[in-house]
C-alpha cells in the first residue's frame, strides 16, 4: 500500500472463500475472518460479556472503515495501536490459521510477534476467531488519541469475572506501548481474588508505571507512561 509493503506482485481476495459469518453457542462465538466490522457490531451489541468489541468500533466514525475493514484484517495487520486487536487480547480471544496442510489454533496473545509480523507462515490465513463466553462477565475498551477519529496513541480493554463482588479473573490489555498489543498480567495478579474497590484497583494499575513505552511522533514515552495507568483503571471500572 502506497510503498509500505514492498516485493508484492498479486493480491488475492478471499472474500469468496466462504468466511463472513457469526455462529454463537452457549460457550463460545465464531467469528470468520472477513466479517465486516459493521456485521460485528450489530450481531453483538447486545451479547453479555463482549462489551470491549462494541466500545473498540463505536470509536471508528469512518463509514468506509466500518464497512469494508475486517476481523481478520485487523489482527493481521500487526499494529499495536489499532483498537479491536487490543479488545479481542482482552477477550481471550483464540485465532485459527489454515495452509494447504491443515489448520491449527493459537491463543491471540501468541499470534503477535513484532511490529507488523505474525505467527502466520508465508502459507497459510487466518480463518476464525473464536471468543468464550461467560454470563457473569463484563468488558470495556477506552483509548486515548488526538481526535476521537484518529489512530491510539495509548488504548486498553479489560475483562473481568464476578462472583459475589469478588474479582474471579481478569484479563487486561493495552496497546500502543510496545510493538505488539500485550497482556498487563502484573496488574492481572494483583486483582485476580480480590473484592472490588477503587482503592484496590487504583493501587493495581500503578505497576504500569514500571513499563516504559514506545514513544510515537504524537506522544512521548513519559506521557504514555503517566496516562496508561489511569486508562487501565478506566477499564477495569467500567
Amino acid at each position: 500500500a502506497q510503498g509500505g509493503i514492498r516485493d508484492v506482485e498479486y493480491l488475492i481476495d478471499i472474500f469468496g472463500l466462504g468466511l463472513n459469518y457469526i455462529k454463537k453457542s452457549d460457550s463460545e462465538i465464531n467469528i470468520g475472518a472477513t466479517t465486516i466490522l459493521s456485521d460485528l457490531k450489530s450481531s453483538l451489541s447486545k451479547t453479555k460479556g463482549l462489551e470491549a468489541i462494541i466500545d473498540a468500533i463505536n470509536g471508528i466514525e469512518i463509514p468506509q472503515v466500518l464497512n469494508q475493514a475486517t476481523v481478520g484484517g485487523a489482527i493481521c495487520s500487526g499494529v499495536p495501536f489499532y483498537d479491536l486487536p487490543v479488545a479481542l487480547l482482552a477477550l481471550n480471544a483464540k485465532v485459527k490459521v489454515a495452509s494447504s496442510v491443515g489448520e491449527r489454533v493459537l491463543p491471540l496473545n501468541e499470534f503477535f510477534v513484532y511490529y507488523f509480523v505474525t505467527a502466520l507462515a508465508q502459507d497459510e490465513i487466518v480463518t476464525e476467531v473464536t471468543l468464550p463466553l461467560s454470563s457473569n462477565s463484563g468488558s470495556a475498551f477506552k483509548k486515548i488519541g488526538r481526535s476521537s477519529v484518529d489512530f491510539s496513541v495509548v488504548n486498553a480493554a479489560a475483562s473481568v469475572k464476578l462472583e459475589d463482588n469478588e474479582i474471579a479473573d481478569i484479563r487486561v490489555a493495552i496497546g500502543g506501548v510496545a510493538s505488539t498489543p500485550m497482556l498487563a498480567k502484573d496488574v492481572e495478579e494483583a486483582l485476580r481474588g480480590k473484592i472490588v474497590s477503587m482503592e484496590t484497583i487504583t493501587k493495581a494499575v500503578e505497576a504500569l508505571r514500571q513499563i516504559e513505552p514506545t514513544p510515537t511522533l504524537f506522544a512521548s514515552s513519559n506521557y504514555k507512561k503517566k496516562v496508561l495507568p489511569i486508562i487501565v483503571r478506566d477499564v477495569i471500572v467500567s
